[in-house]
């Protein structure tokens, strides 16, 4: 059943997306920067860019279920790097067993 903050989710799910990309594109910066860069590297962060801008775009508003799961797996990963650059764990509100966003209500 699609709620009516199911506009919301997608664009939240398409943002965590985005961010993720956000990220990548740092790392991708950070290696080419370096005096010797891993070529294989680069080619390993522009994979996953490509990929994660076809998950994005493949994304669709109309199925709850695969914004809610990409939501899930973005924000794990967001508050992941988030307690790499504060050195503090980040709490994430569990939505497991419910059908509803509670941050989100």
């Amino acid at each position: 059943m699609i709620h009516h903050d199911s506009g919301l989710l997608y664009e939240l799910a398409r943002e965590l997306i985005g961010g993720r990309m956000s990220s990548i594109a740092s790392q991708l910066q950070l290696e080419r920067s370096k005096e010797l860069p891993d070529r294989s590297r680069i080619e390993q962060l522009k994979a996953q860019t490509l990929a994660l801008y076809l998950e994005r775009e493949s994304l669709r508003s109309d199925c709850e279920a695969m914004v809610r799961e990409t939501i899930a797996r973005y924000a794990r990963c967001s508050a992941q790097e988030l307690d790499d650059i504060l050195g503090a764990p980040t709490i994430l509100i569990s939505t497991q067993g419910t059908d509803r966003s509670p941050d989100l209500e």
